[in-house]
């Protein structure tokens, strides 16, 4: 968060979820063509008023196999989470050679 006039840093926190790994969680594995980093490294950003008065940032991570949103607000002092959703991950017997679809899972994988 900015300050507008100045441009003084006003607060950070660290993007949601963290980069821990370069695609394998997001799908980039799951093809014949293997891509590391092109759908865990797609982001899109908007501003919503989730609560009707107060602007909202959301950020969403992720396209197809995982996605994830994150939403913050501004309370004059700090950026609080409004929420955090992750699609989860599903394991793949193989990566290299699944399809988009994983293999045998039951549910997704939602530990990082």
């Amino acid at each position: 968060m900015f300050e507008g006039a100045t441009g003084r840093e006003l607060e950070t926190v660290r993007y949601k979820p963290g980069r821990d790994d370069d695609g394998l969680r997001w799908g980039d594995y799951a093809m014949p063509r293997i891509e590391p980093a092109n759908r865990v490294d797609r982001f899109l950003a908007g501003v919503a008023y989730l609560d009707g008065r107060h602007p909202s940032a959301v950020f969403a991570r992720g396209y197809y196999t995982r996605s994830t949103l994150v939403a913050y607000r501004w309370n004059g002092r700090h950026l609080v989470e409004n929420w955090y959703v992750d699609s989860g991950w599903v394991p793949m017997t193989n990566p290299f050679n699944d399809s988009r679809t994983a293999a045998t899972a039951p549910t997704p994988c939602t530990e990082s």
